[in-house]
């Protein structure tokens, strides 16, 4: 993966990351006996305007330092879009910029968060094992059995099945530590 494409998706991950783990916490827990709970209160921005001055600001200081080409960034609050706005250009050269609503961009790694996600919802729901071999839940194809145990789920999502990884079209592609434990190089 180009290095300019790797900044768009690791600052986009950081940015998703940022945004579900903290922009709009609300204290939890319950009150002490007897006591009442006092009314939860928002941390971070509470309206669209004050988000955008928070994300401006952000955006301007981490494209330049990281040299992040463009950017989108979207955050829904309570199921509903609560902001979006296109940051950069969609094309440098042509000055387009990006516009949040209609610029298309890789996902590339941010996917795996939704992937982790969705393996996990089904393992709670009893329809997936993590440790069974994934040939288990493989209807059109088969994965070969070429190592002494079976490759499963949790070896898929962790990177350690053996396959080798690498971008479309890269030339750079490295083993995993699994296959190189077993003497393979």
């Amino acid at each position: 993966m180009k290095s300019s494409a790797f900044r768009v998706h690791s600052f986009a991950a950081v940015i998703f990351f940022l945004v579900a783990t903290g922009l709009f916490a609300v204290p939890g827990g319950e009150a002490p006996a007897g006591e009442t709970a006092a009314a939860p209160t928002s941390v971070g921005p509470t309206n669209p305007a004050e988000l955008e001055a928070f994300i401006d600001g952000m955006m301007a200081a981490h494209m330049r330092s990281r040299m992040i080409p463009a950017a989108t960034i979207a955050v829904v609050k309570d199921g509903k879009l609560f902001f979006a706005k296109g940051y950069g250009f969609a094309d440098r050269e042509k000055k387009i910029p990006v516009k949040a609503d209609t610029t298309m961009f890789r996902p590339g790694s941010t996917s795996k968060l939704f992937t982790w996600t969705a393996v996990m919802q089904l393992v709670e729901r009893g329809k997936l094992n993590l440790d069974a071999d994934v040939n288990t839940y493989l209807k059109n194809f088969q994965i070969p059995a070429t190592y002494p145990e079976p490759i499963t789920m949790k070896h898929l999502l962790t990177h350690t099945a053996g396959f080798e990884e690498g971008a479309v079209g890269s030339s750079r592609c490295r083993v995993s530590s699994r296959f190189e434990a077993q003497g393979h190089h």
